[in-house]
């Protein structure tokens, strides 16, 4: 059975890990952001789509994960419009921060010396980015059945789906994190940098990205929007 991602990213990975206490924590803290949702098993309350704020500490690199429970609660309510699509879901609240943004700043209301919007964070930490878990049914590449299933929204019918628990985080270093665990497997994770081969694209990625700039002083590269191989359940 193939992976969900190409070697050379997991590769690439685990030298960045080994080369970078940032990067290796930040993987450390995904993982253990899934395992308290394996934990609880799959189809459980955990199951739902959950955003997360990841904070990480200026000098010593410690990497924390909130759940935030108002945007959490905002996603959930947006994703029965949107008929279930969490991608929809996100990237409406991200425009809707945006918006918000807008409007603070024509009221001149943004932080000044080019500071983050205020958001509350552990002493020596600082925000780090918006991440996403979410179960999904999801396919291992796209074959012309697969891409018609995915298309349809009917990944749910289609024969050779996969059950899988995703976490994608838009760090605001410019990394990409995308953490997968097929039922039954253990996880794998992955890290892009925006100008790599790989590129990581999807309304999800593309939204947290959105969802990090408005709060981080520092502009990262957002992902395009492309749609990916996956359908929420």
């Amino acid at each position: 059975m193939t992976g969900l991602f190409l070697p050379e990213m997991l590769v690439f990975t685990e030298a960045l890990c080994a080369e970078q206490v940032l990067a290796a924590r930040t993987r450390a803290c995904l993982i253990k952001v899934e395992h308290e949702a394996h934990r609880a098993g799959w189809d459980s309350e955990e199951s739902a789509p959950t955003l997360f704020r990841l904070e990480a500490h200026q000098t010593k690199h410690y990497v924390k994960a909130r759940a935030d429970s108002m945007m959490t609660v905002m996603l959930r309510a947006t994703c029965e419009r949107t008929g279930g699509n969490v991608g929809a879901a996100l990237q409406h609240l991200a425009s809707t921060m945006e918006l918000a943004k807008q409007s603070m700043e024509s009221l001149d209301l943004l932080p000044e010396g080019g500071r983050d919007i205020l958001v509350r964070h552990a002493a020596g930490h600082r925000f780090y980015g918006y991440a996403l878990r979410v179960e999904a049914w999801a396919t291992r590449g796209l074959t012309p059945e697969a891409r018609e299933a995915v298309k349809a929204k009917r990944l749910n019918e289609y024969e050779h789906r996969i059950e899988l628990r995703s976490i994608t985080f838009v760090a605001r270093d410019g990394l990409t994190w995308s953490l997968g665990r097929v039922r039954g497997e253990a996880p794998q994770v992955m890290a892009v940098r925006p100008e790599g081969d790989t590129e990581h694209e999807g309304l999800v990625p593309n939204a947290l990205g959105r969802m990090t700039n408005v709060i981080a002083s520092n502009p990262v590269p957002v992902p395009h929007r492309a749609t990916r191989n996956f359908n929420a359940r």
